[in-house]
C-alpha cells in the first residue's frame, strides 16, 4: 500500500509501535507499508545459520575483560566497544 504524508511530516521509515504489525520503507522515492513478517516458528536453512556466524564474526560486541582476537587488546570497562570489520568505533 503507497503511503502519503501530510505537513510537516515528511516521511517515516520503520515501525510506528514496538509491537506493531507494519512497517514503513522507502522504494524508489515511494513510501512502502507493509506487514511485518512472522518468523517466530523459522527454522534457519544452513546458509542463514552460515550468514548469521558470519555477521557475528564482523559486527561482535567486545566484553569487559574479553580479550579481542582481531586486536589483541582488552575492551573498555563499560564494554561498549563496538568493533567492526578491524576499526573501533
Amino acid at each position: 500500500m503507497q503511503v502519503s504524508f501530510q505537513s510537516p511530516v515528511a516521511g517515516l521509515i520503520g515501525k510506528l509501535e514496538y509491537n506493531g504489525k507494519f512497517y514503513i520503507r522507502k522504494i524508489h522515492g515511494k513510501y512502502i507499508l507493509q506487514r511485518c513478517p512472522n518468523r517466530q516458528n523459522h527454522i534457519p536453512t544452513p546458509h542463514e545459520k552460515a550468514n548469521q556466524q558470519r555477521f557475528i564474526q564482523q559486527y561482535r560486541r567486545v566484553h569487559r575483560g574479553v580479550e579481542c582476537k582481531a586486536r589483541r587488546r582488552l575492551g573498555d570497562v563499560r564494554g561498549s566497544s563496538l568493533e567492526i570489520k578491524g576499526k573501533e568505533i
